[in-house]
């Protein structure tokens, strides 16, 4: 059964009434708004994980990032979740790894993928998935709230 929310033609008709500038602006403040939820709840999943006794923590590079118009379309207001550092940092000429995330807040954490998914020695410990799966509701509220209170302000 379809759920019918309530309120859009006034939304609509109020987006409508914003410049282009001040209606992506709206979009991208909720977006990032609907993200922060995920985050805080990755970045408790991540704590359980991270070992203490190094100086790496997964948690603190756990971001939320904006999208270029060249990534996410012309039109399209976007913004990633997800951890600093991508997945491995790169060789050096001697094949080993050159650090490349050392810089970021929790340090070289490339290996969080091996904890999201697991490997073939390896069984998966997700915490970004779960994250998702718990926090989509706040998510959604949290973005609405952040779109309506930029667009009635």
């Amino acid at each position: 059964m379809a759920k019918h929310i309530q309120g859009l033609d006034k939304l609509d008709d109020a987006i409508k009434k914003l410049s282009q500038k001040d209606a992506k602006k709206a979009a991208n403040k909720a977006v990032r708004a609907g993200l922060a939820p995920i985050r805080k709840q990755a970045k408790q999943n991540a704590k359980k994980l991270d070992d203490p006794a190094t100086a790496e923590n997964i948690s603190k590079n756990i971001a939320i990032r904006s999208m270029k118009s060249r990534d996410a379309g012309p039109d399209t207001k976007g913004a990633r979740l997800g951890v600093l550092g991508g997945a491995k940092a790169p060789a050096t000429a001697s094949g080993e790894f050159a650090g490349a995330g050392k810089a970021n807040p929790g340090g070289d954490t490339y290996y969080w993928r091996f904890l999201e998914f697991g490997t073939q020695k390896m069984p998966a410990q997700p915490f970004m998935r779960p994250a998702m799966e718990e926090g989509k509701n706040a998510a959604f509220q949290a973005a609405a709230d952040k779109l309506a209170k930029e667009i009635f302000k």
